[in-house]
């Protein structure tokens, strides 16, 4: 969520434009955390959580229930497709260990 958090930050001072015609390369590099399941989803909510709390400064209950929501919506949503099904104890662990993160700090 690095270009997320990159675009609020910049948003709150100044204007953020977009260009639709732009074309980018992604060099995305292969790594542990891309390919186990566990590892991915602790990451992601581990990365919403900070987005949420640090840069747009939502720590109200009520911000706290709309992430746990959008959480249990992915689970779910994963239930859907065979190798959301495979892996849907891996995606479980890595949220329970993003959830101790959370706590901690």
């Amino acid at each position: 969520m690095e270009d997320v958090a990159l675009s609020l930050t910049v948003g709150k001072r100044w204007k953020l434009a977009n260009a639709r015609t732009a074309r980018i390369y992604h060099d995305s590099q292969p790594g542990a955390h891309k390919s186990d399941p566990r590892v991915l989803a602790e990451m992601q909510l581990v990365n919403r959580y900070y987005v949420m709390t640090k840069i747009l400064g939502r720590n109200r209950f009520s911000d706290y229930l709309k992430l746990m929501l959008f959480e249990l919506f992915s689970v779910a949503s994963s239930l859907r497709s065979r190798s959301g099904r495979a892996s849907i104890v891996s995606a479980l662990r890595g949220r329970v260990g993003a959830f101790r993160r959370m706590v901690i700090c």
